[in-house]
């Protein structure tokens, strides 16, 4: 039997080969070719005051400062909360199933947290001042805190709608940067 030959290889070697290939790229992990969702970030600073301060604050004028201009900041504080649960049932095949619904519960956590848009906002250093406002209307200043703005993914960096954000945390030891978490 003669086979047709394409360069030097027979056509059933260049079928093998291309079958493989094919089967090679069905099992990509996902997000190799997942799209990306229209959702972005929103460009800002968020602020977390920590249960142990919070029953004390009313509230936290902040101005942030980069490449010498200024812009007010007054995160509309609410209170925390955190989430359990989440767990979905197992489909028949024993894994969860993506399609289904799943619950979770939020639970006040004590604390208070905000979120004010900064338009102007660049990834990069900032210096951020800050005024604590108490229950009782009194007015602490903090010393100036240095920090970065750093970018952050709603679908991952692959995608779209990456924004610079700023996060704080205000507790008993003052205002200073949300520590980013592993993996980010």
């Amino acid at each position: 039997m003669n086979l047709p030959v394409f360069g030097r290889r027979p056509a059933r070697l260049q079928l093998a080969a291309a079958a493989v290939l094919w089967l090679a790229a069905c099992g990509q992990p996902a997000g190799s070719g997942l799209a990306c969702t229209e959702i972005a970030a929103l460009r800002g600073l968020s602020l977390t005051v920590a249960a142990d301060t919070a029953a004390a604050v009313r509230g936290v004028r902040l101005e942030v400062c980069q490449q010498g201009s200024c812009t007010a900041a007054d995160p509309e504080l609410v209170p925390g909360s955190t989430t359990s649960g989440g767990d979905c049932p197992p489909a028949s095949g024993g894994s969860a199933d993506p399609d289904q619904a799943c619950s979770a519960t939020a639970r006040p956590d004590g604390t208070l947290t905000g979120f004010a848009a900064l338009p102007a906002l660049a990834a990069g250093a900032v210096e951020v001042r800050a005024v604590v406002i108490g229950r009782d209307g009194s007015r602490r200043r903090l010393e100036p805190l240095a920090a970065e703005a750093r970018l952050v993914y709603p679908n991952g960096p692959q995608c779209p709608g990456a924004e610079p954000q700023l996060a704080l945390v205000l507790d008993t030891a003052g205002l200073h940067p949300l520590a980013p978490e592993s993996g980010r």
